[in-house]
């Protein structure tokens, strides 16, 4: 007992020392005061030019928040299928994006005969995104992109680029960089684009000459659908399958990323390995299998379509793509 005691007083002291450590090594100055940000704020003058003293002024009230870090290490995807699909396939998501198509069937329909894609899937995104813009966007995109950028060394050099395109479109839509509400990785808006994204893919919807995805859901709607689009989408083509196997699968066949031609089997192929669809494709029609984990350890298998790999790329993940498919089909109905 005297030694188990010994080392839970051994180890309380080694954590108690590897969070002063932690602290020690977050800066607590105006983002402003630090060398690699002024750098960037030249780097990104001198590229676009801009006035470096005007970026680097934007910084002058603005702290690290090292919270974000906290969140970038535990997306809600990490979580289970069962939990996961609750809380975005509820009975207040699919009675507030039927209102929402209601309100909006003009702006939605146009996107459709546009873009190909269907009033459904793009009101599912913008509920699964923000709550048909209702959802509070607690940080600003100037913190949140600079925290990641310049705190966060795993994807730095990606954030980095996006708190560029950031300050890139404020100056495009001439407004402060500071205007722009985000989700704790630096999604912007109604319909939360990176903002390198948005300047790519951003479409005026209410047709006033700007692209204003914040406010305006013509804009936001118009946006999904190019994006869309723009990744693959494919008129009237198939998303998912929910399957039953009558046989085990086997392992290496299984895949993470809806994308993953690699896997890709025809419908007829599947059906031989023992994969039971819920109705009828076309024998040649292709897709690639995946599991989502249940609380319970089990796992629900699902065949992913061509256009799965569109809605893959708003949101690298298979419960993402999963829910949002799922989502859509009950508001078309």
């Amino acid at each position: 007992m005297k030694i188990k005691a010994t080392l839970l007083i051994t180890l309380l002291l080694f954590t108690k020392c590897a969070f002063a450590l932690d602290n020690s090594s977050m800066r607590t100055e105006p983002m402003s005061s630090y060398a690699d940000v002024q750098d960037f704020a030249n780097e990104i003058a001198k590229k676009h030019k801009m006035n470096a003293a005007t970026i680097l002024k934007t910084f002058d009230n603005l702290y690290f928040n090292y919270r974000i870090i906290e969140y970038m290490d535990k997306p809600a995807e990490k979580r289970t299928w069962t939990y996961y699909s609750k809380n975005l396939i509820s009975k207040e998501r699919i009675k507030g994006g039927r209102s929402y198509m209601r309100k909006w069937k003009t702006t939605l329909n146009r996107a459709y005969r546009a873009y190909g894609v269907p009033p459904a899937i793009i009101t599912a995104i913008i509920g699964i995104e923000t709550v048909y813009g209702k959802a509070s966007l607690k940080y600003d995109a100037v913190t949140a992109l600079s925290t990641l950028a310049f705190e966060y060394p795993r994807r730095s050099k990606y954030f980095k680029s996006e708190l560029e395109g950031l300050f890139v479109l404020a100056s495009k839509e001439k407004v402060s960089p500071l205007s722009y509400a985000s989700s704790y990785a630096g999604a912007v808006g109604i319909a939360q684009f990176m903002p390198s994204n948005l300047i790519r893919y951003g479409k005026d919807g209410d047709r006033d000459k700007h692209v204003n995805i914040v406010s305006s859901h013509p804009d936001a709607i118009m946006s999904v659908a190019n994006y869309m689009k723009e990744h693959g989408w494919q008129r009237n083509g198939d998303i998912l399958d929910l399957v039953k196997l009558k046989k085990e699968i086997a392992e290496p066949l299984f895949t993470n990323n809806p994308c993953d031609i690699s896997n890709k089997k025809s419908v007829k192929q599947w059906r031989e390995l023992g994969v039971t669809f819920s109705k009828r494709y076309a024998d040649n029609v292709s897709g690639v299998i995946s599991k989502l984990e249940e609380d319970d350890g089990s796992f629900t298998p699902v065949i992913f379509f061509a256009n799965a790999c569109a809605i893959n790329r708003y949101n690298h993940s298979t419960k993402y793509t999963t829910a949002t498919a799922l989502l859509a089909k009950m508001l078309a109905r």
